[in-house]
């Protein structure tokens, strides 16, 4: 969830920027994010670099333009809790200055603005390719003159916005969107993104991408009731819209790159380590005692910008790797302790890319990490191909072998793993309709594909955890409940999956085992995270919420205890005390 990078220790209001191409595309792809963010009394506000006259109703450009603005204007009015007029009047608008040039600037209750740059619908790849737009002239609208843009002017232009709002990240589209799948997304959300998150890097703030079009392929993410709330607010915008379509989209929102629950960390020592991706760049705090943190810390340098989704894995001796996939050459790269709960080295070394040099290998997702048997290291992820790769260490805490291609089909990103207590690793990953499954067939051996692995259709990426009596569970979620499939013995097959109440929400659930229990944590209905533990059947009991606006949770242990994390400060909160405390 795009939220302030501001410290609190309360959940409160938060800083919502979003950019994308068109009017309509924050409705869609953007949702319910944005709508929990305007619920919250956050600060929202949304920049359309297109004016949007490929669609809408009227037959000038302009007319078509302005429709559109109205009927965003209205969706907003309605996720604010109004009844709209219809003729916009309790938006405020005025004529606004950014990067010497005028742009429309509509409010709502001081806190909700809508700006549009108004270029071109449908030419925004033209635009990148070094061939100047003219703006669109809106009639109705509030007057701005044609203007002239080029590349540099955008990316200056939305640099200078995110300047004036401050947000913690700036939301966008897919700037590599999933090539697999009809229909191909738009070329205005691709290039929209890019400019975005370039404006972002720049100004020092993390991009946050939601994917597109393709997201159709995918089983729903969205509880009914969620994505009826989107669709009548969708409704609201397409009464001027005459080309406005939901085409499914409604049920579903997707992140570009699943940041997984995998980014606490524990030192040798047993002091928790976070580890957050800002701006491209990898931030980390750790505990100094046990209720003290540390100020933040960059590392790796500035070798290319990083993606969300990170994944750490330990050596033989106590050390932490960290895993991550960079976006400028689409490669994962490894950054390490230098000794046990010390230091980390100074620059991030390459691991490639399975698909490098090939078409696809953009579509390389993020990684997760475990061990083998015998110390070694294992990295796992979703290929350009839509299957699984591997590589693994040479030796235990020594470089890395060749990638082998595990097989698989139409596997989405957010691939999990864990090790039965026989030392053989097993691997997940959701397809559009269930999970695929791995294993080796002996400690440190080849892995095998288990394409009849009992599961439901997943609207979300699986978690795996080992549970005290050593058998493996899987949680993840369905549309509107939790599915957990768990072993039949420790190292045997696989149960038919459960299907359980949750407390809402969307995205991964976390997954931890702790004191002889599993416990769980979810982003909930409200947008906030809940938890609860597993009781002696197997099922979750009541569900608390422990308020505070997230992503993706995650749970680790320290001294005993669960602690729960959320990426908003970060902040962290053992499940037993009353207050959150707020990172550095």
């Amino acid at each position: 969830m795009c939220s302030s990078s501001r410290d609190r220790s309360e959940r409160g209001p938060v800083t919502f920027l979003a950019v994308v191409a068109h009017p309509d595309d924050d409705l869609l792809f953007l949702n319910p994010d944005l709508s929990d963010a305007i619920r919250a009394r956050g600060e929202v506000t949304t920049v359309y670099i297109t004016a949007g006259q490929g669609s809408g109703t009227g037959a000038t450009a302009g007319e078509r333009a302005r429709s559109r603005q109205r009927g965003i204007c209205d969706a907003y009015a309605h996720m604010a809790g109004y009844q709209p007029t219809g003729d916009q009047s309790e938006w405020s608008g005025e004529l606004i200055e950014v990067g010497g040039k005028q742009v429309e600037r509509y409010t709502l209750d001081g806190r909700i603005r809508l700006l549009w740059l108004a270029l071109p619908d449908g030419q925004l790849t033209a635009l990148e390719a070094g061939t100047p737009q003219l703006t669109v002239e809106v009639p109705g609208g509030l007057g701005a003159p044609v203007y002239g843009y080029n590349r540099a002017d955008v990316v200056a232009a939305l640099r200078a916005l995110i300047d004036v709002y401050q947000p913690g990240e700036v939301c966008t589209l897919d700037p590599w969107p999933e090539s697999r799948y009809e229909p191909h997304d738009h070329a205005d959300h691709t290039v929209s993104a890019r400019l975005a998150g370039e404006a972002a890097t720049a100004a020092g703030v993390p991009a946050l991408a939601y994917r597109g079009y393709s997201i159709t392929a995918v089983p729903a993410t969205l509880a009914p009731q969620v994505a009826a709330d989107k669709r009548a607010t969708f409704d609201v915008y397409a009464a001027y819209d005459d080309d406005a379509q939901p085409y499914g989209w409604c049920e579903r929102m997707l992140y570009r790159w699943p940041r997984g629950n995998g980014w606490v960390g524990r030192n040798a020592d047993g002091r928790l380590q976070v580890f957050s991706v800002r701006a491209g760049r990898v931030v980390t705090w750790w505990q100094v005692d046990d209720w003290t943190w540390s100020q933040p810390r960059v590392l790796g340098g500035s070798t290319g910008p990083i993606a969300p989704g990170l994944a750490i894995g330990y050596d033989l001796d106590g050390r932490m790797e960290l895993l991550a996939r960079r976006l400028s050459d689409h490669r994962i790269v490894c950054l390490w302790q230098t000794s046990p709960s010390g230091p980390w080295a100074s620059t991030w070394s390459s691991l490639g890319n399975h698909n490098a040099g090939q078409p696809n290998e953009a579509q390389m997702g993020v990684p997760t990490v475990t061990r083998h048997a015998d110390g070694r290291l294992c990295l796992l992820v979703k290929n350009g191909g839509g299957g699984v790769s591997s590589r693994s260490q040479t030796a235990p805490g020594a470089g890395w072998g060749p990638w082998t291609d595990l097989g698989g089909t139409d596997i989405q990103d957010g691939v999990t793993a864990a090790v039965g207590p026989g030392g053989r690793i097993e691997v997940f990953a959701g397809t559009t309709t269930g999970l695929l499954h791995w294993y080796q067939t002996a400690p440190n051996g080849p892995f095998k594909l288990n394409p009849n692995l009992p599961s439901l259709p997943a609207g979300s990426p699986p978690s795996a955890v080992r549970m005290p009596d050593g058998r493996l569970l899987l949680v993840y979620r369905t549309a509107d409940s939790l599915a957990l499939t768990s072993q039949a013995a420790p190292d045997g097959p696989w149960e038919q999956p459960v299907v359980v109440s949750g407390p809402g929400g969307h995205g991964q659930v976390t997954a931890a085992t702790c004191s002889g229990r599993v416990w769980l944590a979810c982003r909930d209905a409200d947008g906030g995270v809940s938890a609860t533990s597993l009781d002696n059947d197997g099922l979750p009991g009541d569900w608390v919420s422990y308020g505070q606006a997230c992503d993706v949770p995650a749970l680790a242990v320290a001294g005993g205890v669960p602690h729960l994390f959320v990426g908003d400060g970060p902040s962290c909160r053992p499940l037993a005390e009353a207050t959150w405390t707020a990172l550095p």
